[in-house]
């Protein structure tokens, strides 16, 4: 039966329900047939079963069937994600390594997705599973020049490991991936607090789409909380999310406000371009956009902050190709 919602669209649903005779939980994505063609749900299978052939692949794909009217693709549930190493005590804050290692992880997952012409478009913490929670104990030098003991993530015994891989100090995770037939044209598609600014404001979704959001887990994992408060419960949820991009990532490209002028009467000011006033967002919300710091002042790293500003420029044109992100001095240049 079905427990919860996780997910919905025009064309599909994501459902989280329980397998009554085997007492299991899996997730299963149900997309309509009348919406969608057949064959780019085929092509999805068979990409996720080719994944699903691979070690620590990024397709949980158990089964799939179809009806007339609806396909259904039954996936595991996820077993421990990047959602549960950020609410553990004992795991945060992250050691730099491991931020980095898992940063470089999820974007070279998603590079794969994209080099197949697929948009991933719901990175987040809970869409990231760990290969394995293993963790090991280490000394810690401390800011007052004393040594501390504490947990840190490892890797897995029997796990895979090449002189030339990120994760031989960390343990291996891959990217929770249910295909992207019926995604790419959601105007909802996403986690609100990872949602990149074209698809809150309805514009097409492209592959640095993506970007954006990797961004936004980076962040997470450095500071250990969410770069963007939730706006879901806001009355205006356009007006509140564009206001709390402003407040951390600066002013709107002169493109980007002139199209939203078009489509979201009020936003801007027709005048000076600015944006409308904050009277109608929530307490909390003002409260965070007053006291927000832009992210080249919270990040004091220039390596991190290179990194950052280049996945979540405000403009989808202006962030870098993954494949160059990689290559940046926060990733070639290591130092633990």
């Amino acid at each position: 039966f079905v427990s919860k919602v996780l997910r919905s669209g025009a064309a599909y649903q994501i459902l989280k329900v329980i397998d009554t005779k085997s007492e299991t939980v899996r997730v299963v994505k149900v997309i309509s047939r009348s919406m969608i063609y057949d064959d780019k749900i085929s092509s999805d299978i068979e990409y996720l079963l080719k994944r699903k052939q691979k070690e620590y692949s990024t397709s949980r794909l158990l089964a799939d069937f179809q009806t007339t009217f609806d396909w259904f693709m039954v996936f595991a549930q996820p077993r421990i994600t990047l959602r549960d190493v950020l609410e553990s005590k004992k795991l945060m804050p992250l050691p730099a390594r491991h931020v980095r290692e898992i940063t470089s992880q999820i974007i070279s997952a998603a590079h794969s997705l994209h080099r197949r012409s697929m948009l991933h478009l719901d990175i987040c913490p809970s869409m990231v599973e760990l290969a394995s929670f293993s963790t090991n104990v280490e000394y810690e030098y401390t800011s007052n020049s004393t040594f501390q003991l504490r947990l840190s993530l490892s890797c897995a015994s029997g796990e895979p490991i090449q002189e030339t891989d990120f994760t031989r100090r960390c343990t291996k995770i891959y990217l929770v991936f249910h295909g992207d037939a019926a995604i790419a044209g959601d105007r909802n598609i996403g986690t609100d607090q990872y949602r990149a600014p074209e698809v809150v404001l309805g514009w097409a979704s492209k592959f640095r789409t993506d970007n954006f959001s990797i961004g936004c887990v980076m962040w997470e994992l450095i500071k250990g909380h969410a770069l963007f408060p939730p706006c879901e419960e806001e009355r205006n949820y356009i007006k509140a999310k564009i206001h709390a991009f402003k407040a951390v990532l600066g002013y709107f490209p002169r493109q980007m406000r002139e199209r939203a002028a078009l489509t979201h009467e009020g936003l801007f000011k027709k005048s000076t371009g600015e944006l409308q006033e904050p009277w109608d967002l929530s307490d909390g919300l003002k409260h965070f956009i007053d006291g927000a710091e832009e992210i080249e002042v919270a990040i004091r790293d220039i390596d991190i902050y290179h990194v950052v500003h280049a996945l979540t420029r405000l403009s989808p044109r202006d962030r870098l190709p993954l494949c160059d992100v990689l290559t940046m001095p926060y990733f070639s240049e290591r130092t633990y």
